[in-house]
């Protein structure tokens, strides 16, 4: 049901950031129903093995089917690892009468005993350090004590004992935030303490039931066990670092878990005119981006009011954006109006390009461009759509025109990025290879035609450009001078662009 599986899909997330890189994955299959009838469970089991394979770092993979009742299923492995090069074997037994047990045993051992770390020629003060702390019966010590446990054991320099710690983290052996203010101050030396703890507060009926509110108050009553007494701020900091809740900004002790939001829509109101929209599609769709975003952008919520599980309306002075995902489309379509919308859209795409990237840059989508014809800014809620990829790939290739797929007008390939979102920064112009193609500044946007030396664009170029000795534009002074054809001998004319005013002489 929906309350468990958000409730797996999160623990599984923090489990395979925190304690599941340099692992040997299982994946546990049961086979209970008859081979012939469709099965609910695949959706799941191909979900499980994309998220294995965007979060844990390319560790390897062994799915042992569990034949329950000897009921068999044949799995296609070829087809399986050309889809999940991660996967190594595909074993069955029966858990039941421990059927071929030692031999998935050993395979276990196997894979175990050739992660990139096993094996590993290690400094003594090393190894010494890591028994100290694998046979502490304490589930967290503080940094001070760390830091002694290593000087006791040989290490001198700080920064010494703080790469031992990262390595040690990476390994699972235990967690050390070096990079948050406050987690950084505690080294916690048994990881399932703290994945348990934030499972308490995300298993709450009382935090369920109120679609993910609480107060610090509740925190005490839920983590009220001698366990995790001072240590309150810390298991919070660390809810938060994984995006699993937010402060609701102008409340002392007030939090929400997006993840347990409620399903419904609420209603507000929306101008459908002059809307700029952008779309993100996936290949696979994990679940929790938009969760994930809502964390990020709290600070943004209209109101504090316009939230729930699958979509958020931010307000940033005088735009507002509507974000939603619809999970069963695999999409997440971006809506804004106002005043200054292209700042608020390159803000809201940064967030998810970020949240993106986290997935170890493996997940899979296109962020999908509006066109901007005349037709399609008449008809602003369906638009043609362009992959922005296709569109730098034009640019890069000098290529500066596309056609509208709707109504086939011809549109400008800078335009339709320029719209949207600010593009980033160039360190040099892009130099076609046919002269005839213009020169442009990724940035800026200005045009220079070589043809018939016509300068196109409202903007100033303000770059220099280096292809080789005898091929150069020279900034001076805010002025570019030079000669972008060769030398100077064997050309009639030069450009020269001055700022403000743009001229040809």
């Amino acid at each position: 049901n929906e309350k468990s599986d958000t409730k797996v899909s999160s623990k599984v997330y923090i489990h395979l950031n925190l304690i599941l890189k340099h692992r040997v994955l299982l994946l546990m299959a049961d086979c209970e129903l008859a081979e012939c009838l469709p099965r609910k469970e695949d959706t799941d089991f191909y979900y499980w093995l994309n998220i294995a394979e965007l979060l844990s770092d390319n560790s390897p993979l062994l799915i042992i089917k569990n034949e329950k009742q000897e009921r068999k299923r044949e799995i296609n492995q070829r087809a399986l690892q050309g889809q999940f090069s991660n996967i190594k074997e595909i074993s069955a037994t029966n858990l039941a009468t421990n059927r071929r047990l030692e031999k998935i045993r050993t395979d276990i051992q196997h894979y175990i005993s050739n992660l990139p770390h096993i094996g590993s020629a290690l400094p003594k003060t090393w190894k010494k350090v890591r028994e100290v702390l694998e046979t502490d019966s304490r589930n967290y010590i503080s940094l001070e004590e760390y830091l002694s446990i290593c000087e006791e054991n040989g290490f001198k320099k700080r920064e010494d004992k703080l790469q031992l710690s990262g390595y040690l983290h990476d390994l699972g052996v235990c967690l050390h935030f070096q990079d948050d203010p406050l987690l950084n101050k505690t080294v916690i030396l048994k990881p399932e303490w703290g994945t348990a703890a934030v499972y308490k507060a995300l298993d709450n009926p009382q935090v369920y039931d109120n679609f993910g509110k609480f107060t610090k108050d509740d925190l005490t009553n839920i983590w009220h066990e001698d366990k995790y007494a001072n240590m309150h701020d810390e298991l919070l900091q660390l809810m938060i670092k994984f995006k699993l809740c937010y402060k609701i900004p102008g409340t002392s002790q007030t939090y929400i878990a997006p993840q347990l939001l409620t399903e419904n829509q609420p209603e507000y109101d929306w101008d459908e005119s002059n809307n700029l929209i952008l779309r993100y599609t996936y290949e696979f769709m994990p679940k929790g981006i938009i969760t994930q975003f809502i964390v990020a952008m709290h600070k943004d919520i209209e109101k504090q009011e316009y939230v729930w599980k699958s979509g958020v309306i931010l307000k940033k002075n005088r735009a507002r954006a509507e974000v939603i995902e619809y999970y069963g489309k695999r999409e997440i379509k971006i809506r804004i109006y106002g005043q200054q919308k292209r700042d608020l859209m390159t803000i809201v795409t940064h967030e998810l390009d970020k949240i993106h990237a986290s997935y170890n840059n493996r997940l899979k989508y296109n962020k999908l461009i509006p066109c901007n014809c005349k037709d399609c800014k008449k008809n602003s809620q369906n638009p043609h759509f362009y992959k922005f990829d296709d569109l730098q790939r034009r640019i890069n290739n000098g290529i500066f025109k596309t056609e509208c797929e709707l109504y086939y007008n011809e549109v400008n390939v800078l335009s339709l990025i320029d719209d949207v979102i600010k593009r980033e920064p160039s360190s040099s112009f892009l130099q076609p290879k046919d002269s005839t193609n213009p020169i442009t500044n990724h940035y800026y946007g200005s045009v220079i035609n070589m043809k018939n030396n016509d300068f196109i664009g409202s903007k100033t170029i303000a770059e220099k450009v280096v292809n080789d000795q005898s091929r150069k534009i020279e900034n001076k002074d805010g002025n570019v001078v030079g000669n972008i054809f060769g030398d100077e001998s064997n050309i009639r004319d030069k450009v020269t662009v001055s700022s403000p005013q743009q001229k040809m002489e």
